[in-house]
């Protein structure tokens, strides 16, 4: 995976990444600020060799004082050096004991004496008092009992701290924005890769090996028609994209009559074929959308035109001629033949010698007739009307159209031998209508009007 996919996965899944951040941050601020201020006070003693200890050089007594620093350093938390301390800054030794270490590096006769208490006067105090006591521990510790010839002096007096040495709220948030960070990419990434559903637009061509013809950026606010409300926006602007690679995805009749279909329902099929439909009359070219979806049509009402009227019910009961059922869209310049109704047995309909009839008068009329017909998985009416089509479009629903269902449609195109001109990647529409559906789930066959 390159960078930019990266950049891409982390852009989309941004909320995991935030919610992850300030998740944490927020927690670690809470649990360090509600924990007890704890101060730090330090003293740096240093360990002299006596001057008749044994030691005839300089070099020896160095030595001396580097292991004896070493050793008491291993003393001072005990808990008979940390009462001895306490008694030496006057402080009883039956309570709570402060949080002592030790070091020493080694290497130098230096000894680091650090208290940790939540009274930064009482850490300051028995710091200090190691120097006096210290040496008193370990004589007694030992069983040495002449310790005149240890000797121990205080180079840096431990001072009273005016801020706790923990917790830090700050410093601890900002541990836990890193942590929130790492954790929220990881989840961010994990989502991804568990997701099914198609997300971005270069991975839906490279696994389908189909053109996607454009991207429709999603809507920000419900408009059906951009291109004629709002011919300057970014998604009138795609639906032109759609129509020009139309134009170079096929042979020169690819545009005779064309099929919109999606995998399934909700994911903008009729949105599509209206834009493009007006993109196209835009362009000068003579269209005619027929809306083929006789279970849930919406052509009518994305145009603002009464579904119960005239339409392609009439034409496929015989009760009108091509010419009746013809509405025209005057900002458009288009003709649409709407529903029209409903039908009791729409694929059969579909599939009639008389509907074959109706798109090839309208082939002789107009040089494009754009079909808007139902989902191909749900109901078969769109493989009926796609096996005489000079192409199908399929539109696909960013992050909703799942990878096994969109395979699966347009597997069931293929063994028709139909020509899958390419895919529609859209985001323009919102939530699809729950409305707006197929099979039993949504109650279409309750909905059957009679042919009119």
């Amino acid at each position: 995976m390159e960078l930019v996919h990266y950049i891409r996965v982390v852009r989309r899944r941004w909320l995991i990444v935030l919610v992850a951040v300030l998740s944490c941050a927020g927690v670690a601020y809470l649990l360090s600020s509600l924990r007890t201020p704890v101060y730090r006070a330090e003293t740096r003693l240093v360990v002299s060799a006596p001057a008749g200890g044994g030691a005839n050089d300089e070099l020896s007594n160095r030595t001396l004082a580097i292991s004896r620093a070493t050793a008491y350093a291993s003393y001072a938390p005990t808990t008979p050096a940390v009462d001895a301390a306490l008694e030496g800054a006057g402080y009883p030794t039956g309570g709570s004991r402060p949080q002592v270490t030790a070091t020493a590096d080694g290497s130098t006769p230096f000894l680091l004496i650090s208290v940790q208490d939540s009274d930064p006067q009482r850490a300051a105090k028995v710091a200090n008092a190691y120097v006096q006591r210290l040496l008193g521990v370990v004589a007694r510790l030992d069983g040495t009992r002449d310790v005149s010839s240890q000797r121990l002096a205080v180079i840096d007096p431990a001072g009273v701290p005016s801020r706790p040495d923990s917790p830090r709220p700050v410093r601890d948030a900002g541990i836990g924005l890193v942590l929130g960070l790492i954790l929220g990419l990881g989840a961010a990434f994990v989502r991804e890769s568990l997701d099914r559903t198609y997300v971005d637009p270069d991975v839906l061509e490279t696994t389908t090996n189909l053109p996607v013809l454009g991207v429709v950026p999603q809507a920000l606010e419900k408009v059906d028609l951009p291109s004629i409300s709002q011919p300057s926006s970014g998604r009138a602007e795609a639906y032109r994209t759609v129509r020009t690679n139309l134009s170079f995805a096929g042979g020169p009749d690819t545009t005779r009559r064309l099929v919109v279909t999606s995998a399934t329902p909700g994911e903008g099929k009729t949105s599509v074929s209206a834009n493009v439909a007006v993109a196209l009359a835009s362009a000068g070219h003579s269209v005619v959308l027929v809306d083929a979806d006789l279970r849930r049509p919406r052509v009518a009402s994305v145009f603002g035109l009464q579904d119960e009227g005239p339409g392609l019910v009439g034409l496929l009961t015989g009760d009108l001629d091509v010419q009746a059922a013809i509405r025209t869209v005057d900002e458009a310049g288009l003709a649409v033949i709407p529903a029209g109704g409903t039908l009791a047995n729409p694929s059969e309909m579909l599939g009639s010698e008389r509907m074959q009839a109706v798109l090839e008068e309208l082939e002789q009329q107009y040089e494009t007739v754009l079909i808007d017909t139902p989902p191909v998985l749900p109901v078969t009416d769109a493989l009926v009307l796609s096996a005489g089509a000079s192409g199908v479009v399929v539109v696909v629903r960013l992050g909703e159209t799942s990878r096994e269902r969109l395979d699966r449609a347009l597997s069931s195109l293929r063994k028709l031998d139909v020509p899958v001109l390419g895919l529609v990647a859209n985001g323009a529409v919102a939530s699809g209508d729950a409305a707006y559906g197929y099979g039993s789930k949504y109650g279409y066959e309750k909905r059957v009007a009679s042919p009119r």
